[in-house]
């Protein structure tokens, strides 16, 4: 009975609960891909997303697999993860991506277009340096077969340019 006992304390204590803060989750549509990420690693038990704090908790053989593979395969799919300390959260130390912050200040200065109207073409200029990143994490959902939002973005994104320069009409007709 006692060789049963440890046995099964053995197999408890293989499984290791890590947090990952993941914070280029945006939105329930990244769930697929991080499970898709995760699930095929050798070592990995369970996974739980947990979206509004941006949280993947994993459950892995520590034997098997570490925190900084974990880590380090979430990144390859650009999804800025990093291991979470137990009652610590880096959501509020962190700034913005530099791409963020150049979007939006281009798109605020392209309102002075009602003042002076070359600054309308400051709009193209800030969708040209915020499409860098979704473009960066549409390729990752691609190469890991996933549909999600990015996809979605720059699909749309090619239809409307597309019919924008008559080319919708062309094939139509």
């Amino acid at each position: 009975m006692g060789r049963v006992g440890n046995e099964r304390e053995s197999e408890e204590n293989k499984w290791q609960k890590s947090c990952f803060e993941v914070l280029g989750l945006c939105c329930a549509s990244e769930v697929a891909l991080i499970e898709k990420i995760l699930r095929p690693m050798e070592g990995v038990k369970d996974i739980s997303v947990i979206v509004p704090s941006k949280t993947v908790i994993v459950v892995h053989d520590n034997l098997v697999i570490s925190q900084a593979e974990i880590v380090k395969a979430l990144n390859q799919a650009r999804l800025e993860a990093s291991v979470k300390l137990k009652g610590q959260s880096n959501v509020g130390k962190k700034w913005p991506s530099p791409y963020v912050i150049a979007c939006g200040s281009l798109l605020l200065l392209s309102f002075i277009k009602y003042a002076y109207k070359p600054f309308q073409w400051l709009a193209v200029a800030a969708v040209a340096v915020g499409i860098y990143p979704v473009l960066l994490k549409g390729i990752a959902s691609i190469r890991n077969f996933t549909l999600d939002v990015n996809i979605l973005v720059l699909i749309a994104g090619f239809v409307r340019k597309t019919r924008h320069w008559g080319i919708g009409k062309k094939l139509k007709s």
